[in-house]
């Protein structure tokens, strides 16, 4: 990674949690790919095909292995409050986007869209529709009613684990380009 000439680079370490709303994959790939550092994403783990839901405790054994194999670090992306008091005592680094409701909602339903029409595979080996777009339980109507939720939980978890990791919250999709910039990644890559 090669930060810009103007802002300086933020102190990664290699073991990374990025959480929040608003662009996790995206930065977390952006990371992997820059760093050589493998990514765990959450939602690849805990979605099997056709949308059906992996039981969690499984999933977090599954999460903790990769994590333990990943013996010169790595980059884990996503919510999943199950895994949470795993992560938190391991990351040196935590990257919380912590971002404005309506803007990420905005961004989050664009998206999706445009993941319909491109028929973008995602989690795994799923892809949505517009009727899983639309259904209540999607993430378009997950972020928009409940993305402050989610991300008071992340705050109060964070604080309780009483974590020595650095934490980079990032309040504002500017603050989010300037973080890319500063890393030397190219911002206009991300999506959400």
């Amino acid at each position: 990674m090669k930060p810009s000439a103007t802002t300086q680079a933020p102190a990664l370490g290699s073991r990374i949690w990025i959480c929040g709303q608003g662009g996790k994959t995206s930065l977390s790939r952006a990371l992997g790919a820059a760093t050589g550092l493998p990514v765990i994403e959450l939602d690849a783990i805990s979605w099997l095909p056709n949308w059906v839901e992996r039981d969690r405790d499984e999933a977090v054994e599954i999460v903790i292995d990769q994590v333990a194999r990943a013996t010169d670090g790595w980059i884990v992306d996503g919510n999943h409050s199950e895994i949470r008091p795993h992560l938190l005592p391991l990351a040196d680094t935590v990257i919380w986007l912590n971002l404005p409701q309506v803007p990420s909602a905005l961004r989050v339903a664009k998206r999706t869209l445009l993941n319909v029409i491109n028929k973008t595979r995602i989690c795994g080996d799923n892809y949505e529709t517009f009727k899983t777009a639309l259904a209540p339980d999607s993430i378009i109507w997950r972020r928009a009613f409940h993305g402050q939720k989610s991300q008071h939980r992340i705050a109060d978890d964070i604080a309780d684990s009483q974590t020595t990791a650095t934490i980079h919250e990032i309040r504002s999709y500017r603050q989010l380009r300037a973080f890319y910039q500063s890393l030397g990644l190219d911002s206009r890559h991300y999506l959400t």
